[in-house]
């Protein structure tokens, strides 16, 4: 900071972030992933609507973001779980009884999930972040390769837990149960997996061009919300029918495997 060289730079970085800060609606947290609602306003400007400007409200400690964050968190964990399990009882009986137990305990859950995946992330990226520092150190070329490589390895690593949420809402498993579900799932259907992955992906964000081409300040977004709500649902409950057949399949391939062994 005090090297005359890097003055100009650290207070264009300083401003940049400071706009984004005055900018950044911390409300957008209550859309949470891998488990939550789908959003079309979650990538649009909060401060307008077709009414008027929105209502903001400015915080000013840590404290307050911290406490705000948490409980848009939680709100939109809650929101998604019940988002999920009402698509599960749709694909697996939408005549059953809706249980409160059933939706708490999935609840649990996918708190537990991201928790557990953030500090298995974090375990590994000590040794990454030092080994990406001695290879900018050495060559700042070869050093956006290796982090560009290295985001491919972790999506590869994380991939095989992609029907994890599946597992808790269909089949009512704890966490550590639904991703050995997911990763043997996966295992066994890899290829049609990841096509099923890229397609939905293609599908979804595709649309999305078209349903964010009306302003903030325009009625017509309304259609956009609706049509990405539509889309979106429809993907995932596809994923859901796509998890039981392959779930089906791979019992039929391991049953096959342990009457030849």
């Amino acid at each position: 900071m005090n090297v005359p060289e890097f003055v100009g730079d650290f207070e264009a970085y300083k401003m940049l972030w400071q706009d984004f800060l005055e900018n950044f609606n911390l409300a957008t947290s209550i859309h949470t992933m891998p488990i939550g609602v789908p959003s079309l306003m979650v990538a649009k400007s909060p401060f307008l609507n077709p009414l008027g400007r929105t209502v903001t409200f400015n915080l000013v400690s840590g404290f307050q973001v911290f406490i705000s964050w948490l409980t848009f968190l939680l709100i939109g964990f809650f929101l998604g779980s019940l988002y999920f399990q009402n698509i599960s009882h749709q694909v697996i009986n939408p005549h059953e009884d809706k249980n409160l137990k059933n939706l708490f305990q999935s609840y649990i859950q996918i708190i537990l999930m991201p928790i557990l995946l953030l500090v298995v992330l974090l375990i590994l990226s000590i040794p990454l972040m030092f080994f990406i520092t001695l290879i900018t150190m050495i060559s700042p070329g070869v050093s956006q390769f290796f982090v560009f490589l290295t985001g491919l390895i972790v999506f590869w690593i994380l991939m095989p837990l992609i029907f994890t949420p599946h597992g808790i809402f269909l089949f009512k498993q704890n966490l550590i149960a639904a991703m050995m579900t997911s990763i043997s799932v996966v295992k066994f259907s890899m290829t049609k997996t990841a096509q099923f992955i890229l397609f939905g992906f293609i599908l979804i964000k595709g649309l999305d061009y078209l349903w964010q081409t009306p302003n903030v300040d325009n009625w017509l977004l309304m259609i956009g919300i609706l049509g990405h709500a539509f889309i979106s649902s429809a993907v995932i409950t596809s994923s859901f029918h796509y998890f039981m057949d392959a779930t089906k399949y791979t019992q039929t391939i391991m049953n096959q495997r342990m009457k030849s062994g």
